[in-house]
């Protein structure tokens, strides 16, 4: 499985690093190691620098995870069938929060009554790490960058000119890309395959500092088609929503209201995930 290049690129004109390293991944990686770390030292504050709880703790989590990760397989199993092996490619940040969580109270749940003596650390530990990962995670979620779509005009590869702001009254998804960077690259027929199913969604992708010809080439090679494919050579877009990590993909609403913002690629499931979240009524469950 090839891993992710990381690609630092310096914008025209400022200091602003732009990355290709997943970054997402990172930090909810981070966001639950500390979370876990949080529980751990709580539980040792109650029981008095006893580990007794290290263990259960451990082990609910692990269970937790694996538990997210295969309701999410489950429930968009057809967009694995193509490539069985990105089942375990965690990368995509395709799990289901749910089920893991109600796994993990019930596994607590089994804790507590057969450990009597473990109860009021365990109690307590859990509540300290869902409640560090809950803020953590909300902070990760809220959009920085401007909350309605940039009024920017941007060339396609047949030099016609369109601002962005203008969706046709559809609900639009920006995609921020370039063909040096590995995620993108492994994201571009996801999005490809998402314009031609989603009629009522407007999917743009944007590339960033490179030229016309060099996009074409890049598409020309992959097979893939320049639908709704803009350039943005001077980096207007990016620096417009404070984009810092590519591939950087924005959704917005019918009236151009930011709804979100994801950093990081995108599999077949996770972004039919994300579309079905925000567009229920423009993107048909299977």
């Amino acid at each position: 499985m090839e891993e992710f290049k990381r690609v630092e690129y310096l914008l025209p004109g400022g200091n602003d690093i732009v990355t290709a390293a997943p970054i997402a991944m990172l930090a909810r990686s981070l966001i639950l190691f500390a979370s876990v770390a949080v529980a751990l030292v709580v539980a040792r504050i109650v029981n008095g620098g006893v580990s007794h709880a290290d263990r259960p703790i451990i082990r609910i989590t692990i269970i937790a995870l694996v538990l997210s990760r295969l309701a999410f397989v489950a429930e968009y199993l057809p967009a694995y069938r193509a490539d069985w092996i990105s089942v375990f490619d965690i990368r995509d940040l395709g799990f289901a929060p749910r089920p893991g969580i109600v796994a993990g109270v019930a596994l607590l749940s089994w804790v507590l009554v057969r450990r009597s003596h473990l109860r009021r650390a365990m109690a307590l530990a859990a509540v300290a790490g869902l409640a560090s990962w809950g803020a953590a995670s909300a902070a990760v979620d809220t959009p920085t960058t401007t909350q309605t779509i940039p009024r920017i005009a941007l060339a396609n590869l047949h030099g016609n000119v369109n601002a962005l702001e203008k969706g046709n009254g559809k609900p639009q998804v920006v995609n921020l890309w370039a063909s040096w960077c590995g995620p993108c690259r492994a994201e571009m027929p996801v999005f490809e395959e998402a314009q031609k199913r989603y009629s009522g969604l407007n999917i743009v992708l944007v590339n960033q500092g490179e030229s016309s010809v060099a996009i074409s080439d890049f598409l020309t090679a992959q097979g893939l088609n320049d639908d709704n494919v803009m350039t943005d050579p001077n980096f207007a877009l990016a620096r417009a929503v404070r984009a810092s990590v590519f591939p950087t993909t924005l959704f917005y609403d019918a009236q151009g209201n930011l709804l979100t913002m994801h950093a990081g690629a995108f599999s077949r499931a996770t972004l039919q995930h994300a579309l079905e979240a925000l567009y229920p009524d423009r993107v048909a469950a299977p």
